[in-house]
């Protein structure tokens, strides 16, 4: 091995799919956030964003709910590449850091912290260059592939929600 770390782009029908109306990455939900793609780097997950007027609290600053919706979306994703099955958020503790300002171009990324049974303990944050804005802790209840099937409701079925890595030069 080279030493080199290695990047894969998250690819999944789901993030392709008309149907697909998720406030998170839903890409034709007009209100939505639309987050265009995710990326793995060792154990990361990540998306790079920047937000607008359209997503603030007070004037300036991204909402914390938005900020929350971010993180608990790629900590679901972190779930569907890293355990290949579907996660539902059981509980999340978050921690503002820092304001998040409109159009700062920001990183948001996800890690699996531990795993006891069905339940899985995340890691996340929010991060402008090298600082952390953000931090969320959440633990997932990880779906059996049955339940999972009852659970979705898309007519692509439950192969709509799984991922492929493709690693990036």
């Amino acid at each position: 091995m080279d030493g080199k770390i290695k990047l894969f782009k998250v690819l999944s029908p789901m993030l392709e799919d008309k149907n697909n109306h998720c406030f998170a990455c839903g890409r034709d939900n007009p209100h939505g956030l639309r987050i265009k793609g995710f990326m793995v780097e060792e154990n990361w997950i990540y998306c790079d964003l920047s937000l607008n007027d359209d997503y603030t609290g007070f004037p300036g600053i991204i909402h914390g709910g938005i900020q929350s919706t971010i993180l608990d979306e790629v900590m679901a994703w972190a779930i569907f590449v890293f355990e290949k099955s579907m996660g539902i958020t059981i509980d999340m503790q978050m921690k503002f850091i820092k304001p998040l300002g409109v159009c700062d171009k920001f990183r948001a990324k996800a890690k699996i912290k531990g795993k006891i049974n069905n339940i899985v303990s995340m890691y996340s944050g929010i991060w402008v260059n090298d600082q952390v804005y953000t931090e969320g802790r959440a633990n997932y209840l990880v779906l059996s592939q049955e339940k999972a099937e009852k659970i979705i409701k898309n007519p692509l079925g439950i192969d709509n929600y799984k991922v492929q890595l493709e690693e990036l030069p």
